[in-house]
């Protein structure tokens, strides 16, 4: 049980702890590509937890497409400022 709480914790604080703060930073400086690129990561932590708890292919598939999509939002916004 310990060490499935500590792939958790890791799982949390590789992806969704700069995803959250980079979605935070980017809203309160108003710069949208940061915001994308957090939602990108928090999605890519959601894939993992959700290969970690054996969730069924329609999550990995839903959390992927989202990622994927506000990474390519991102770097257009980076590239057409």
């Amino acid at each position: 049980m310990a060490s499935k709480n500590r792939n958790y914790n890791a799982l949390f604080f590789t992806w969704c702890v700069p995803g959250l703060l980079l979605v935070v930073f980017g809203t309160l400086a108003g710069q949208l590509p940061l915001t994308h690129f957090g939602i990108a990561l928090l999605g890519l932590g959601l894939i993992y937890y959700g290969r970690a708890k054996q969730h069924p292919r329609a999550w990995y598939v839903l959390w992927l497409t989202i990622s994927t999509v506000y990474l390519i939002l991102g770097m257009t916004e980076l590239i057409w400022r």
